[in-house]
């Protein structure tokens, strides 16, 4: 026992005694790195004068230059980092076109410290002379033209679109019915005689193919039969890659998967089809949302609550309840929402609210019912359509009364915009336009109008950078059929507020009566610019420019200035989305009316 003990002993004081030999051998490599930015060496790299471009890359890939201020234990190792650099050198030249180079170094060890001189003679550029695509067996329909595959005869023979030529050769065939094309071999010629290049492509296109059965895998909280009916399969139509990544993308664009994979097609049935095999990780179908707001004005502290389920029945249904409250309304809604309703890309919607809300405009005790549909014509145009019906309890500035009005909500939108949170370029476009019709049943009056809103909002991002992006907005509205004073005060025009002109207090901007509270009207115009500077990652900074005015009339009839307002905003973007401190000050100050400033938090850009 005491033998092995003495062995044991004598194995750790060896592993320890190489230890501390490496560590003693490391320390003086470590002591000359410390030394800061002293250079080991210098290096001059010369006669790519006439080509910043190349130079550059040169530079990038230099060992050398990276390793400059670490010295070599000899000049044996200095000469192989040399001698390795100008393997890397020669590589980078012909993946430029470059084949008739020459490379020349030198060390001169009487400056201190020493200095590598490096120098390329890059001769004259390679162009490409021919590019042949030849199938396996001959196919006389199949893609050929080199222009089809982005290469033009008569470019830089460069590697990198060469080399995309293949995938994109490829990406064509797979879209034409060739799931299985392969390049089977690619030969490049180099004429040094002429300074150009030939490449030779032989592929093997494999059978042509149409889409076999789909199947899915991975589900269990999702119908099945509703995965089909997303994917609305062409079982027997020629095989296209694009139908599969789009059929991906669809499947994304549910929120019911963290992720989709689609298993790449590996053989072809002897009845020539391509079966496809899907598998989905299925994401948490319920959330709960928070969220808070101040200003300045009436609205004061509000907050928002939220639960959501987005496959209640299994077929993607979403269930929503929300509550959000201020110091001025407090509203509850439910949202039942089914898309795919009887087709594709169609939605059923159903909602139903109850608000309450007391303003300087009038008094609201209201519950509110809708149910329409949304159809989703392509990218960007959806159209949508319903009834609603509602019941309000309202007092203003000059009667009580209650209301019972039925309606028939229309609208279109348009959006070209690149974000839902944070767009930088792009545009939106929204129509919204409702027939009401209802009673004051205690007069037994009976009222009519149409409700018109038209709002657009674009973002231009100057220098194709999204660190600047200069945001507009224009709103106008139009309520025709009534005088101002018969309709429900619910139901007129209001401007001012965190959500309108910032500066101005809420629903203050228009028409006000002898105590200057609203009154409303049938005319809305609002303007918004904004220049949106991103600092960094973290922060932004946003002067902005608001404007506009409520009128009696039906349409804007400038009777009245428009009430303009600017302002400095703030921008901390957060994971879920910008959130926004805002300060505003009235420009054309109402004596006795405005404040000097309002102030506005929440989340979101303000368009």
């Amino acid at each position: 026992m005491s033998f092995n003990r003495r062995i044991w002993l004598v194995l750790l004081l060896v592993a320890w005694s190489g230890q501390s030999g490496l560590r003693a051998q490391e320390t003086p490599e470590t002591e000359q790195e410390s030394q800061g930015d002293q250079s080991a060496y210098q290096v001059k790299i010369e006669g790519l004068e006439n080509n910043d471009s190349l130079k550059e890359t040169i530079e990038k890939i230099s060992r050398l230059i990276a390793l400059q201020s670490t010295p070599t234990a000899s000049q044996a190792g200095l000469l192989r980092r040399v001698e390795e650099d100008k393997k890397r050198f020669e590589t980078a030249l012909r993946s430029d076109g470059f084949y008739d180079y020459t490379i020349e170094s030198e060390i001169d060890d009487q400056t201190a410290p020493p200095t590598i001189a490096i120098q390329i003679d890059s001769g004259l550029q390679y162009k490409l002379q021919d590019y042949d695509i030849q199938y396996d067996p001959p196919d006389p329909d199949l893609p050929g033209a080199p222009s089809a595959l982005g290469l033009r005869i008569g470019m830089p023979a460069r590697a990198a679109p060469i080399t995309a030529a293949q995938n994109n050769l490829i990406k064509l065939l797979n879209d034409q019915g060739y799931p299985l094309a392969t390049i089977a071999n690619q030969e490049a010629v180099v004429d040094h005689a002429d300074d150009s290049m030939s490449v030779t492509l032989t592929v093997d296109q494999g059978p042509k193919a149409t889409f076999g059965p789909i199947s899915f895998d991975g589900f269990s909280e999702v119908e099945e039969a509703y995965l089909h009916r997303i994917a609305n399969w062409p079982v027997g139509e020629t095989f296209d890659q694009r139908r599969i990544d789009e059929l991906r993308q669809d499947l994304l664009e549910t929120n019911l998967f963290d992720s989709v994979q689609i298993a790449p097609i590996t053989e072809v049935d002897a009845e020539g089809q391509a079966a496809v095999m899907v598998t989905v990780v299925e994401r948490k179908a319920r959330s709960i949302g928070l969220g808070v707001s101040f200003s300045s004005d009436d609205e004061g502290f509000g907050g928002e609550a939220s639960w959501e389920h987005r496959n209640f029945f299994g077929e993607q249904e979403t269930l929503r309840f929300s509550l959000e409250a201020n110091q001025i309304r407090q509203e509850a809604n439910a949202t039942f929402r089914k898309p795919n309703f009887i087709e594709l890309d169609q939605a059923l919607v159903l909602e139903s609210g109850l608000i309450k809300q007391d303003t300087d405009a009038f008094e609201e005790t209201s519950i509110n019912t809708f149910a329409g549909l949304e159809r989703e014509i392509d990218d960007i145009w959806t159209l949508g359509a319903g009834g609603s019906l509602e019941w309000s309890k309202i007092e203003d500035t000059t009667s009580r009364d209650t209301f019972l009005i039925g309606g028939v909500p229309l609208f279109a939108k348009l959006d070209q915009s690149n974000d839902l949170l944070n767009p930088t370029k792009g545009y939106r476009i929204n129509f919204d336009t409702t027939p009401y019709l209802g009673r004051v049943p205690s007069e037994s009056d009976t009222i009519a109008f149409l409700n018109n809103e038209a709002q657009v909002t674009g973002y231009y991002s100057p220098f194709n950078s999204e660190l600047v992006t200069l945001a507009g907005r224009g709103k106008i509205g139009s309520i025709v059929g009534e005088a101002t004073a018969t309709l429900p005060a619910n139901k007129r025009f209001y401007a001012g507020g965190g959500g309108s002109i910032r500066g101005y207090e809420f629903q203050s901007v228009g028409p006000l009566d002898e105590n200057n509270d609203p009154i409303g009207g049938r005319s809305l115009l609002e303007l918004s610019l904004e220049l949106r500077f991103r600092v960094n990652e973290t922060f932004g900074v946003v002067p902005f420019l608001d404007g506009g005015n409520v009128y009696d009339d039906e349409l804007p009839d400038f009777s009245e200035d428009l009430q303009w307002a600017g302002g400095l905003g703030l921008r901390y973007f957060s994971a879920i989305g910008p959130i926004r401190f805002d300060i505003a000050f009235p420009i054309n100050r109402r004596s006795g009316v405005d404040d000097a400033f309002q102030f506005y938090i929440s989340i979101g850009q303000s368009f």
